[in-house]
């Protein structure tokens, strides 16, 4: 099994070809929890998710985000799901899946708090 941490924004991965025992598996998903997005964590998941565009391109459009405003709703359609990942009951990480017809999904609006990406897992 490959492991793969993202450090930084600068895109390249760092693989590690250590396999995971069942207990490590266990320690590092009982660090974060995977939930479908709620009215309570829709202003940080927007924060989160424009903050990303600031910090990849410098500027945002708004104009072009308007699911952002309320992604209970827009993410409620059928085949559609907004999850969010919470530490402590704070969010960290988004993803949406969006169904696009034809037996086929989109993975989007996938976004990781900068502090959570730069950190390296140590093992134990």
């Amino acid at each position: 099994m490959k492991i793969k941490n993202v450090i930084g924004n600068v895109g390249k991965p760092e693989v590690c070809d250590k396999k995971l025992t069942a207990l490590e598996l266990k320690m590092i998903q009982s660090h974060i929890k995977i939930v479908p997005i709620s009215k309570d964590h829709e202003t940080a998941a927007k924060e989160l998710i424009l903050k990303g565009f600031e910090e990849r391109s410098g500027f945002i459009d708004h104009s072009l985000n308007p699911d952002l405003n309320c992604l209970t709703e827009t993410y409620s359609a059928e085949g559609a799901l907004f999850l969010a990942g919470l530490i402590d009951n704070e969010l960290v990480c988004t993803g949406a899946i969006t169904n696009e017809g034809n037996g086929e999904c989109r993975l989007q609006r996938m976004s990781v708090k900068a502090v959570i990406r730069s950190i390296k897992w140590k093992l134990r």
